[in-house]
């Protein structure tokens, strides 16, 4: 059983704790932008944004010891400089979908892995986009 709050530091601290790597660099934890925090864009190193997003809930279990199913998505935004090619994207995407696609950790059950390619968002921007979407879910009380 989890409240929210447990969850997305459940979700955010198995990112922390197996940082992806590219071409066997492995991602420093200062390239990770969290909600509302403060953060300096690298200028020409791979970034990461993750985000929690609760969604809706329903119940399971009723009676004394009810229980409620709630459903979110984990968004993990990867930003990689334009012009540097597919490669790094793809290794990204195997390494996260092998870190969440149907596993089950501590109270969290990740459901389904879905990458997007968002590309490039203007022309005068330095960096190409790579969302990645896992839908989770967890019982609390």
């Amino acid at each position: 059983m989890a409240n929210y709050s447990e969850v997305t530091d459940i979700l955010v601290n198995r990112f922390i704790n197996n940082l992806p790597s590219i071409d066997g660099v492995t991602i420093d934890a200062s390239s990770i932008k969290y909600p509302n925090a403060p953060f300096q864009t690298p200028k020409d190193t791979p970034w990461f944004r993750l985000s929690v997003i609760h969604g809706q809930s329903e119940n399971v279990q009723t009676g004394l010891n009810g229980r409620t199913r709630q459903e979110g998505i984990f968004i993990i935004d990867c930003f990689f400089p334009t012009g540097t090619g597919n490669k790094s994207l793809n290794e990204i995407q195997t390494q996260m979908q092998d870190l969440y696609k149907r596993k089950v950790f501590e109270s969290v059950r990740c459901k389904t892995f879905q990458p997007i390619e968002v590309g490039v968002e203007s022309q005068d921007s330095n960096w190409y986009q790579l969302q990645i979407e896992v839908f989770f879910e967890f019982d609390d009380c």
